[in-house]
C-alpha cells in the first residue's frame, strides 16, 4: 500500500533528523564538568556562574537526557557522543 509506505518514510525520515536534544554552549560546558566529576562549586568558580545558575542548568540537561543525576547524565553524553 503506498500510503502505508510513506507514512514509513516519513517517519525513518523525522527519526533520521533526531539526533538528541539541543544543549546551549553553557550547557555543554556544565556537562564537560560533569563528566569530569566537578562539583556545582567547581564548574560555577571555572565557568563564572553562580552554583545556583549550574544547579538549574544541570536540572535543565537531566531532563533532556532524560536522566536523573550527574553519573547518568554523563554517562548518557558519552554514549550519546554529544561531547
Amino acid at each position: 500500500n503506498s500510503f502505508a509506505n510513506n507514512n514509513i518514510a516519513a517517519k525513518f525520515k523525522n527519526e533520521s533528523r533526531n539526533v538528541g536534544p539541543n544543549f546551549t554552549q553553557r550547557q555543554l560546558e556544565i556537562l564537560q564538568a560533569l563528566i569530569e566529576g566537578k562539583t556545582n562549586y567547581d564548574i560555577a568558580s571555572e565557568l563564572g556562574y553562580s552554583v545556583s545558575t549550574i544547579r538549574q542548568e544541570t536540572i535543565k540537561i537531566y531532563s533532556m537526557l532524560n536522566v536523573s543525576g550527574r553519573r547518568a547524565a554523563a554517562q548518557e553524553a558519552l554514549r550519546q557522543q554529544i561531547v
